[in-house]
């Protein structure tokens, strides 16, 4: 079943079609999440929190989803999803971390879609820039078949654009042997997307 019918059983009340929409999403708010979330933050945080979390509210207000188009539901989950994230920070704050000092994320959360940026770089019909959410989607999803290592150096340099000795000293390696990950990474990427481009 395609997402636009997902979307019409789930707004007419098909609590399961509700429930295979959603999960539908989890890679790709996972993969935002990380993106999102501050390195500041404790290593314990885990972006699946804010996952449930975001899927639990957009289970609950999905009457309130006006929109027909993956497009327009991956746009209203992010915002779902940076309104937990912000209310996480908060929560840190108030527990004795000043996070919110630290951590301009509001910034980060204006980004956008970055995911999308990184899936057709030279894509410029308006047919494939709408395309580009529908396409993040998908690449959320080949990112989490992914080894860890490939998924934190795609995340780390092509997303978070971090410059190489962050990246290598995060990773605990050496600054050639990130580059060379890096760039058996991409092509991994590269080869599990060119089916759907």
């Amino acid at each position: 079943m395609n997402i636009a019918d997902l979307i019409e059983k789930a707004r007419g009340a098909d609590a399961d079609a509700l429930d295979e929409l959603l999960t539908t999403y989890r890679n790709y708010l996972r993969v935002t999440a990380q993106i999102w979330l501050p390195d500041q933050l404790p290593a314990r945080i885990d972006a699946s929190d804010l996952v449930q979390e975001t899927l639990l509210k957009a289970h609950e207000r999905f009457g309130q989803f006006r929109g027909r188009s993956e497009a327009e539901l991956t746009v209203w989950l992010r915002k779902i999803l940076s309104r937990c994230l912000v209310d996480f920070v908060r929560h840190h704050q108030s527990a004795g971390r000043n996070v919110a000092r630290e951590v301009p994320v509001q910034g980060e959360l204006n980004s956008g879609d970055a995911l999308g940026a990184l899936v057709i770089a030279s894509a410029t019909s308006p047919s494939a820039q709408a395309e580009r959410r529908e396409l993040s989607v998908l690449l959320a999803d080949e990112l989490a078949q992914m080894p860890e290592h490939y998924r934190e150096v795609i995340l780390l340099r092509s997303i978070k654009e971090r410059q190489w000795n962050e990246i290598a000293e995060r990773m605990s390696r050496e600054i050639g042997t990130v580059r060379a990950l890096w760039v058996r990474a991409l092509n991994e990427l590269r080869n599990r997307m060119n089916h759907y481009l």
